[in-house]
């Protein structure tokens, strides 16, 4: 399935002006980079471990001497524990089959501000809640919690000494903002990228090595939320989790129209996916393939227009819009789409 998912992927590609070789380095340049930043990762703790233990069998150390050596050695040797389990955890999250159950989101957020908070304390930063009670989730506890403790982690570690922390928490999206050191506008692209980190300086201390937000981006593409990032460099950042839930204006013909475009696609009809990102449409794909959906897709919001309009009547039960995308942007296409003069076309569900 993977191999027929990227055989589309490179005619699309094509379509929109990259040529299969053009893909081919792109996906061997972020193989080589995955593997030179896991071996980096994995160097500076190997090479303290072994270092340490050849002057300690060498002998004439001191007491002290030793102390320390042993002492780097246990350190290193919890980092690279660290490391190790974040990976495998980064890779298990799209295998991980688990139920989701109902999470008491605010009462989790509550208990992780409070064990967090002597770790802000330590840097006098204040964290302001604005958590609603009684916000429930479809998840894991596990799950939420490792998102939103990445998030707040996070603007603990890149925050001033001194600074403040807003964590914000409703039925439709939570937001953890600080007044740290900021992202450049040329790195907000990239935050959520396997081993990114914006600060090098912080890179593998206290276990972080560049994977909390990948973590947090692929859960909640699993989840089928949506996260992002605000941040002017030297003032702060603002990151964003919108929550899939039922919006209260969502009328019951609306919940109704969604549930009959979902069993259309159990008759034959396909589902578009409208996605840039490789890695999300991939996951995407997948998951909707392994509930017995048949799907097409379209890389940017130019190309899902014209795919719907040279489409028959009946070929797509709904498109799956992403928002954010090059050429044409997913809120843009959707109004190019409802102003198709095939009533078919333009009435399709857009999600």
């Amino acid at each position: 399935m993977i191999q027929v998912f990227r055989e589309r992927l490179y005619e699309e590609i094509k379509r929109s002006g990259i040529t299969t070789k053009e893909l081919a380095e792109k996906t061997r340049a972020s193989k080589n980079e995955f593997i030179s930043n896991v071996t980096h990762a994995m160097n500076t703790p190997l090479t303290s471990i072994h270092g340490y233990a050849e002057l300690l069998d060498a002998g004439g150390m001191s007491s002290e001497q030793q102390r320390t050596a042993y002492k780097t050695i246990l350190n290193q040797s919890e980092r690279l524990t660290n490391l190790i389990a974040c990976i495998i955890n980064y890779s298990e999250i799209d295998s991980d089959g688990l139920q989701s159950y109902e999470v008491d989101f605010s009462a989790l957020a509550k208990e992780m501000l409070c064990a967090l908070k002597p770790e802000a304390d330590k840097r006098n930063i204040s964290i302001a809640e604005r958590i609603d009670e009684g916000v429930i989730i479809m998840s894991r506890h596990e799950r939420l919690s490792e998102i939103f403790g990445n998030l707040v982690r996070n603007a603990i570690k890149y925050n001033k000494h001194g600074g403040c922390i807003t964590v914000t928490l409703n039925s439709r999206e939570f937001t953890v903002e600080d007044t740290g050191i900021g992202i450049a506008p040329e790195n907000l692209d990239k935050v959520f990228s396997r081993f990114f980190t914006v600060d090098k300086s912080h890179n593998g201390k206290n276990g972080g090595f560049g994977l909390g937000l990948a973590v947090a981006k692929k859960i909640c593409i699993k989840s089928g939320w949506e996260i992002s990032v605000e941040s002017v460099l030297g003032k702060g950042s603002k990151f964003t989790a919108i929550l899939s839930l039922r919006a209260e204006s969502e009328t019951d013909e609306q919940q109704i129209e969604a549930e009959a475009a979902l069993n259309a696609c159990a008759r034959g009809k396909k589902i578009l996916i409208v996605e840039d990102n490789e890695i999300n449409l991939e996951i995407e794909t997948e998951i909707l393939q392994d509930l017995g959906y048949e799907t097409d897709f379209a890389p940017n919001g130019k190309i899902a227009v014209e795919k719907v309009q040279s489409s028959a009547n009946d070929e797509y039960a709904l498109v799956l819009m992403d928002i954010q995308m090059p050429v044409m942007d997913g809120r843009t296409a959707a109004k190019e789409i409802r102003k198709l003069s095939n009533a078919a076309h333009a009435n399709i569900p857009i999600i």
